[in-house]
């Protein structure tokens, strides 16, 4: 996949919040509820943004507020594809919504206002079934990321290209997985190649 394509890819899927929302829930046969991020969509999907599990909700009607609260709905191959986060204005909400195809996923990201954030493509090792490299284009620019695993299939690194709005290259990095000895991810490292680095996720 080229720059050209997924930017292509993008700008298509501009305007099509309801068409998409409308197939999407179609295929919906259970919804699960957390206060904060709970499941991981892709590899240390929570944890790359700093933040630790958050909890089930067992009872939707107790629920006070839907700030932070995730809404997650299952196909009937239990697979997720669709994901409800509220923000700070009470009942609004972003949404992501994912389609699964022989060896990819695509993933169209939405605020409340309907307008399209991010439209990404993950792609799967035809062997190892885990996802090697995934495609993004936003409204401020895209990025490349290449997933590198450890021999017993814990994932080591990711690679990660970054472009503007006008698709040139800027400040590539990457993220550095460290586990303790019984495979629990302890600590993610972002290094830059001008030897800067920082935490960004801690157990």
């Amino acid at each position: 996949m080229t720059r050209e394509e997924i930017k292509q890819s993008f700008d298509l899927s501009r305007d099509k919040f309801d068409a998409i929302k409308q197939d999407n829930e179609k295929e919906i046969v259970s919804i699960k509820y957390s206060k904060c991020e709970y499941f991981e969509i892709f590899p240390c999907s929570y944890q790359r943004s700093g933040f630790k599990q958050g909890k089930l909700v067992d009872n939707i009607n107790k629920i006070k507020s839907t700030e932070d609260l995730y809404s997650y709905g299952f196909d009937s191959k239990e697979r997720i594809i669709q994901i409800k986060e509220g923000i700070s204005i009470e009942n609004q909400f972003y949404y992501q919504f994912l389609k699964y195809e022989k060896n990819f996923v695509k993933s169209h990201q939405f605020n409340n206002s309907k307008d399209l954030q991010n439209v990404s493509i993950y792609f799967y090792d035809k062997v190892s079934n885990k996802i090697e490299k995934m495609f993004s284009q936003g409204r401020r620019g895209g990025r490349d990321e290449f997933y590198i695993y450890s021999e017993n299939g814990l994932l080591e690194e990711i690679r990660i290209k970054q472009y503007d709005r006008k698709g040139n290259e800027a400040d590539p990095y990457k993220e550095i997985f460290d586990y303790s000895e019984i495979g629990e991810l302890k600590q993610i490292t972002k290094s830059f190649e001008n030897g800067y680095s920082e935490v960004i996720y801690e157990l």
